[in-house]
This record gives structure tokens, C-alpha cells and sequence, in this order.
């Protein structure tokens, strides 16, 4: 049984102080099942609670919420922003960047943790440093927590004029 304070955690919703959210990362869990109550009170001292029972899985997938790249178009260099489901766990993040052809021109692997949001920055070029011509390229990212397995997502980069 663990007890956690999430007050310093409240944040009202835009424009209404009767309602908000809560975020809070649970610290890693066994893979068996557990219990969640979650009570709160107002200032008046009336209290509502709720309770969730659930399962923690470590193999399964996480996902990728969204992948970008900042700018795109891209002149000189770009920043893939990837955000994600795992926030303050422990994962690796993959990059690969291919022509048309189905070309892999750049790659870049990372492990990293972070509130959500994890960025790879690229300086346009190939993986022997040659710059990339104008024109459109895909670019996927994958992702790997822990012993999940992997997921990946694709998208495309414009690149103008890089000289």
C-alpha cells in the first residue's frame, strides 16, 4: 500500500476553478495486478473518490503520439520532436531518414527519458557528411522502452536549398 500527495501536482483547467487535472508519474510497478483510489476534497472539506484496478504490462508497445519535424520545410537544419506515452521511462529512439528510392541516408539512436517529448536534432547532411540536395524525404522514428517491443512511425521532410 503507498500513499502519494498530488496536490502540488493540480492544475485548474483554462478559465474555471471548479474543475482541473492531475498529472503524476507512479513510480515502476511489478507486473502484477494493483489497485488505484484516487480521493479528493474541496475547500469545504466534501470529499469523492474513485478506485481503477489494472495490470502492468512492461512488454507491451508503447506509442508514438506524434512525430514532427521543426522546421519543415527545412533549410539548414531541422529538429524531429517526438512525443510519446512513456514519459520518465527509459527508451530508445531511432531516427532514419531515406530518399525515395528507399535510400537510408542518415541515421542517428538514442537512449534517453523525458517528460514526454524527446528531440533529435539533424543538420541536413548524410551519414558520411555530405549535404542532402533539395527535395522531399521520408523519415521514420522508432521506439523502444525497456523490453516493449517496437513501434514506429513515418513521415516527410521537405529540404530547400541546402548549400
Amino acid at each position: 500500500w503507498k500513499t502519494y500527495n498530488l496536490n502540488s501536482y493540480f492544475v485548474y483547467d483554462f478559465g474555471d476553478y471548479r474543475s482541473g487535472q492531475v498529472s503524476f508519474i507512479i513510480p515502476e510497478l511489478s507486473e502484477v495486478k494493483h489497485k488505484l483510489l484516487c480521493s479528493a476534497w474541496d475547500v469545504l472539506n466534501n470529499s469523492s473518490s474513485i478506485s481503477m484496478n489494472f495490470v502492468v504490462n512492461s512488454g507491451m508497445k508503447p506509442e508514438i503520439l506524434q512525430l514532427t519535424a521543426s522546421p519543415n520545410p527545412a533549410v539548414t537544419n531541422t529538429n524531429f520532436l517526438i512525443s510519446y506515452d512513456r514519459p520518465g521511462s527509459e527508451c530508445t529512439f531511432t531516427i532514419e531518414v531515406f530518399d525515395f528510392m528507399g535510400h537510408k541516408l542518415w541515421s542517428q539512436s538514442e537512449m534517453g527519458s523525458s517528460s514526454g517529448l524527446y528531440v533529435i536534432p539533424w543538420n541536413l547532411t548524410t551519414g558520411s557528411g555530405g549535404r542532402i540536395g533539395t527535395g522531399i524525404y521520408l523519415y521514420r522514428c522508432t521506439l523502444q522502452c525497456g523490453e516493449s517491443k517496437e513501434v514506429s512511425k513515418t513521415q516527410k521532410i521537405i529540404v530547400l536549398n541546402n548549400k
